[in-house]
């Protein structure tokens, strides 16, 4: 919206611009179709809440979760619509604020959350600085988690043969369970995965924690490698972030498959406050996407 909207001042949409300049570029979109959406999106809500709820023209004042749902119920009728909004809201206002917003928590099932990218950023510095005993096998567990968006009970279960390496990408193949697939990781935590020690090793040895036995053992010692303090990660917030971040570069059939679920319903259950869209691509097609979508 470049004009000037009807009842708002110069010096007051100079003020909103800015602030949602700010707001989108912490964002960070990956293209501009992207940037373009959201910022169409934020530019309505924001002159709204300032001219209908006399909001100050402050992040924190803007973005809250009262805002965004009487905004939503006036602005759109159909829920899908409305799923969409509220979704592309909340993560303006978690580029805004730091903080997930949206929908208050299920009992018994706390709201997924994001890392920024300066946390993740600091996370694999963290990595790079664990003592020498622990290091490669941290580096290894977060760049599966954070890179590839897997669980940690799958990240344990993978072999030196499920991860390859080449001048381009990283891959890493999950071979158990009912949700088998490969991945590229996203190119920063596959510089991390690539940092790694890779000594000679067995192709059936695991890749993580190889001296560990038994599934469970492994998957209760990963916590173990990342207790500590500074910036030391937590584990299914770092997937929650990789799920969060793939949303928006992802078409949901892809999604699904490659965050391990089986239907857009199970991926809903844990993520239904972001946006979820029902589109479609031709499964030929998934590697590339993927590739895309990680850079």
């Amino acid at each position: 919206m470049r004009q000037r909207p009807h009842g708002i001042n110069a010096a007051t949409w100079a003020a909103i611009r800015a602030l949602l300049l700010e707001v989108v570029v912490n964002y960070q979109p990956n293209n501009d179709h992207l940037a373009r959406r959201l910022t169409s999106v934020a530019t309505h809500f924001a002159v709204w809440a300032v001219r209908t709820l006399k909001a100050p023209i402050v992040a924190s004042d803007i973005f809250t979760y009262n805002s965004i749902r009487k905004y939503v119920l006036e602005h759109s009728s159909a829920p899908g619509t409305r799923l969409t909004r509220t979704s592309q809201l909340n993560q303006l206002a978690l580029a805004a604020s730091g903080k997930h917003i949206g929908q208050y928590p299920q009992r018994g099932m706390p709201n997924p959350a994001a890392y920024t990218s300066r946390e993740l950023a600091n996370i694999r510095s963290w990595a790079r600085s664990r003592p020498e005993h622990r290091r490669d096998n941290t580096m290894l567990l977060l760049a599966l988690i954070g890179g590839a968006g897997l669980r940690t009970s799958e990240a344990v279960a993978v072999r030196v043969r499920d991860l390859h390496i080449d001048a381009d990408t990283v891959t890493v193949t999950v071979t158990g369970g009912s949700r088998p697939r490969t991945l590229p990781l996203i190119h920063e935590w596959a510089a991390l995965a690539a940092a790694a020690g890779h000594e000679a090793r067995p192709d059936d040895q695991y890749l993580v924690l190889p001296q560990v036995n038994g599934p469970a053992n492994r998957r209760d010692r990963a916590g173990f490698l990342c207790a500590g303090s500074g910036d030391n990660p937590n584990l299914a917030k770092l997937r929650d972030t990789w799920v969060i971040t793939m949303l928006d570069r992802l078409p949901t059939s892809v999604l699904i498959h490659a965050a391990g679920y089986t239907s857009t319903s199970s991926l809903h259950t844990r993520y239904g406050q972001f946006a979820i869209h029902a589109d479609d691509i031709d499964a030929a097609a998934f590697h590339h996407v993927m590739v895309e979508a990680q850079r």
